[in-house]
């Protein structure tokens, strides 16, 4: 039985931590790279209580992920904090999170990914199946999450459960509680700097012993296929929402064609 439940989590705990949109704490660890040593602007917490320091677990020169345990409402949860770099557009995020039928191409083992809804162009509503192997129930979940641009041309995305956009099937787990957010900022040489930070509880009375140590792993390789997802060209086209800026070499957003509609809604600070 053991096996076949650490079977499970080193399958399905990327998915879950990831597609929390899919789907940022103070995100001013830059980095190990020159060209990502940026500071990113201060951002709540995901979590709703202080927690222990972070501990790294893997660095490279341009990727960094670490861990640390917290709390949500209460319960004792692993948290995910990953950085990384990677070349291309802005809009590559986007378009890779709404690329549901390839979601499986950088996401270990989900059965299925459905956007339910798209109440504007800066929402969506996600139902993800997980692959279970007997004797597990099956596992799902309903994320809502919500993005905007800052006037530095960052991108925020947050993600929470919103378990009443989709009923519960038979037999299945829902997993709830889910805390999650991303923010990513243009460097220069096209090049985005991405940071994302995470929580949550899968249910089902699973012990900490058996998966924080799976879902460890299994993020870092579902982290590292969506660093490299998120530079293949068919994804770097210009998202109508997006003002995609020029970086000056001194890492300074020059501005943007504000003949576009997003560049305009920026700049006159509508949403």
């Amino acid at each position: 039985m053991k096996l076949i439940a650490a079977s499970y989590w080193r399958q399905s705990w990327s998915v879950l931590l990831l597609l929390l949109s899919v789907q940022l704490s103070a995100f001013t660890e830059p980095l190990a790279s020159k060209s990502a040593a940026v500071i990113t602007p201060e951002v709540e917490k995901p979590t709703q209580q202080a927690a222990v320091t972070w501990r790294l677990y893997r660095k490279s020169e341009q990727f960094e992920m670490s861990y640390r345990d917290t709390k949500t409402d209460g319960r004792p949860v692993l948290e995910i904090k990953a950085q990384f770099v990677f070349k291309g557009r802005m809009s590559a995020f986007l378009q890779v999170l709404r690329d549901t039928e390839h979601a499986g191409q950088w996401l270990d083992s989900t059965h299925s990914v459905k956007i339910i809804a798209s109440p504007s162009p800066f929402e969506d509503w996600v139902h993800t199946i997980f692959d279970t192997p007997w004797p597990l129930q099956q596992r799902d979940m309903v994320t809502c999450s919500t993005w905007k641009q800052h006037i530095d041309y960052s991108i925020e995305m947050i993600v929470i459960a919103c378990d009443d956009k989709w009923p519960v099937a038979t037999n299945t787990v829902r997993i709830k509680q889910i805390n999650a957010r991303w923010l990513l900022q243009s460097l220069p040489d096209h090049l985005v700097h991405v940071t994302y930070i995470g929580a949550a509880d899968a249910g089902g009375g699973l012990p900490r012993w058996l998966s924080d140590r799976v879902v460890i792993a299994s993020s870092l390789r579902s982290f590292r296929a969506l660093q490299q997802q998120l530079s293949q060209p068919d994804y770097q086209q210009i998202v109508a929402e997006v003002c995609e800026p020029e970086m000056s070499t001194a890492s300074q957003a020059l501005p943007a064609d504000v003949n576009t509609t997003s560049c305009q809604r920026l700049k006159s600070g509508a949403k």
